[in-house]
């Protein structure tokens, strides 16, 4: 990625960014399912907080890259605001 600039750099960073988010969405997921049969109240606790985040997250970057796929890039790239990040 240090070789790309503008914006090819910005589809190539929010590509990984989108299949990192959506692995992890799917880990998460999954893990839930064994949280049932194998209670852990410590990690529950923590997914309880945190995971509507990364839903969140993932959301804004798949309409960041829907966005860029129309020709668009550069600024609009950004993450907003009011995503916490």
């Amino acid at each position: 990625m240090s070789r790309l600039s503008g914006a090819t750099f910005d589809r190539t960073y929010i590509a990984g960014q989108v299949k990192d988010h959506d692995k992890t969405v799917a880990l998460i997921n999954h893990e839930e399912g064994g949280l049932q049969k194998k209670p852990n109240q410590p990690l529950q606790q923590f997914l309880d907080v945190t995971f509507p985040k990364i839903k969140m997250h993932t959301q804004e970057l798949h309409q960041i890259q829907a966005g860029m796929s129309g020709g668009k890039g550069g600024a609009k790239s950004g993450m907003s605001s009011s995503s916490g990040m």
